[in-house]
């Protein structure tokens, strides 16, 4: 989990990388105005510490802002949060529910993160059709991760397909569809 965080971290620096082009005073008063775009830039600031002291529970709570008015950043950012536990107690299905409103506008790195969730049973009971939908989604907007992750599931689908047709072939089935 440790490694997780830190890839985390890395990668919220690496995206955190943005100019402020307002001064903070006028984000933060069009934040409390409503504006969310404002408050997803508001939550961004706080949780990479710039311009303001690093404070996860502060950026929570203006994404969720964001995020209620269907702000797709918002809601992957706030999935992230419940994921790896910032500034809210860590909770999979919270953020299967944030990653999927994301995932439903479009928003790539939800649509890979749902993937992921439902391959490996994180918040949601695992369902390879469902995990292979979302990468699919993911890959189709040039996720590499995603992109591989299908090609992976694909052929472990082939194979078991195949081993289960060879199954009923050697017990005199073969006109029967495999049991699982």
């Amino acid at each position: 989990m440790i490694e997780e965080i830190k890839a985390y971290k890395d990668r919220l620096a690496a995206i955190g990388r943005f100019t402020v082009i307002f001064p903070f005073e006028d984000l933060k008063t069009a934040a409390e105005q409503g504006d969310a775009e404002a408050q997803n830039n508001l939550g961004k600031l706080y949780c990479w510490g710039k311009e303001v002291p690093l404070d996860y529970a502060e950026a929570v709570k203006w994404w969720r802002k964001a995020a209620d008015q269907r702000h797709a950043d918002a809601q992957f950012y706030l999935g992230e949060q419940y994921y790896y536990g910032f500034g809210v107690t860590q909770d999979y299905a919270e953020a299967v529910k944030w990653y999927r409103k994301a995932a439903k506008q479009g928003h790539e790195g939800a649509q890979y993160n749902l993937g992921y969730m439902y391959c490996y049973g994180e918040g949601a009971a695992p369902c390879f059709s469902e995990a292979m939908e979302w990468f699919r989604k993911a890959a189709k907007q040039g996720n590499a991760s995603a992109q591989d992750n299908l090609a992976l599931m694909e052929k472990y689908l082939v194979e078991f397909l195949q081993n289960k047709f060879k199954e009923a072939r050697e017990e005199g089935r073969s006109d029967e569809q495999p049991k699982n």
